[in-house]
């Protein structure tokens, strides 16, 4: 489009079309009438692109066409790529896994992938087999981080790991949930050798009692925890112990030895009497005790 320069005696001063002038008795310029029937049919053409019904009485259509064809929505053959747009520097919809409902394996032990998401089936990797992971560059070139979860499981299988110096990978880790590390049981929590169970605070105070008991009394005992190897500690008191010995029965039976049963006189306030007490024949179950002076003692013994 461009006026009509090679109309003969079209009359362009300095290229544009110039009024008559009476006075100087200069003629104006003549406008053919295909080049006025071509420039009307280019603007013409431009509104029928933008769906406008020419209107001879309207001096905005053009403007109005012009920005409805720039609407990227309406525009006719639009782009179907970002280099189609004359953009050279995106990412594109699936690459990286962005986007996408479905990755290609990827080689995810190479330390260096670019930010994003990738997976990986079966095979030889140090991190984890069917697994879809996040790979998390740093700012320093040759370490990353990865989290990844596994799938085919009925609970989800969380797995991380790092560099320890450029290039080396950290040993791959389980995050460990409440749906896979199951709470210590009581009898777990009181045994005290499991070690792949968490403790809540009652298995904490359980494992700290561990199956023991006490009776503060004159007469009584202790049973310390099984973790400390379930010893049970007894003492008393017999009120006349005979010089042949007395049957005494233990408030709680050991239920495998008697390492040691101790005795000594007991309740003769006389300041210039000593007495012997001793304990002999005993068994889990208890133990004869004898005094000099058929009197008071007082024994403890310690078994398990």
């Amino acid at each position: 489009m461009d006026y009509p320069k090679s109309v003969p005696s079209v009359g362009l001063v300095n290229g544009k079309f110039v009024d008559e002038n009476p006075a100087t008795g200069m003629p104006g310029s003549l406008i053919p009438a295909s080049w006025g029937n071509a420039v009307t049919d280019e603007l013409l053409n431009v509104l029928r692109a933008a769906g406008i019904q020419p209107d001879e009485s309207e001096d905005n259509q053009l403007i109005t066409a012009l920005n409805t064809l720039c609407d990227f929505l309406r525009l006719k053959n639009k782009p179907t790529t970002l280099e189609g747009y004359g953009i050279n520097d995106a990412i594109r919809k699936g690459e990286y896994g962005l986007g996408a409902n479905a990755i290609a394996p990827s080689d995810i032990d190479s330390i260096g992938l670019p930010g994003g998401f990738y997976s990986w089936s079966e095979g030889n990797t140090s991190f984890n087999n069917y697994v879809g992971l996040v790979n998390i560059p740093y700012v320093v070139a040759g370490y990353s981080g990865q989290i990844g979860f596994r799938q085919g499981d009925t609970e989800p299988l969380i797995y991380v790991r790092g560099t320890e110096t450029p290039g080396k990978w950290t040993p791959t880790r389980k995050l460990w949930h409440d749906g896979n590390l199951s709470p210590a049981t009581q009898a777990q929590a009181e045994e005290g050798v499991d070690s792949s169970t968490w403790m809540t605070p009652l298995r904490v105070a359980q494992a700290i009692r561990g199956g023991g008991d006490v009776s503060k009394a004159i007469n009584g005992y202790l049973v310390l925890p099984r973790s400390m190897g379930s010893l049970i500690l007894q003492w008393g008191r017999v009120a006349n112990a005979a010089t042949g010995g007395t049957w005494t029965p233990f408030l709680i039976a050991f239920p495998n030895a008697v390492f040691t049963a101790l005795s000594s006189a007991y309740g003769n306030g006389a300041p210039d009497l000593f007495e012997g007490s001793e304990i002999f024949d005993v068994t889990t179950s208890g133990f004869r005790i004898a005094n000099t002076s058929n009197v008071g003692a007082s024994w403890f013994a310690i078994g398990h």
